[in-house]
């Protein structure tokens, strides 16, 4: 992101230190980063999060994968 012009709002850890510790949903966070963001990268521990993320998002999102799920962003090559 940084090599094409734009800047990174980090999430990291943010299941231990930020709103979601306290019980704020993915949807309450997602609908509040995309009022700072003109798209969403997203990896989460969640299967299933990139899909409600893009179900509740008004911006475009990329899925960087989810713990338990597929990882559509790496690649491995022979």
């Amino acid at each position: 992101m940084r090599t094409v012009g734009g800047e990174v709002l980090t999430t990291e850890n943010a299941r231990e230190f930020s709103s979601a510790a306290k019980g704020e949903t993915l949807e309450d966070t997602i609908r509040t980063i995309e009022g700072y963001s003109d798209i969403i990268v997203m990896r989460h521990f969640e299967s299933g999060a990139a899909r409600r993320t893009a179900a509740t998002s008004d911006i475009p999102i990329i899925n960087a994968g989810d713990d338990p799920g597929q990882h559509p962003t790496q690649l491995c090559l022979k």
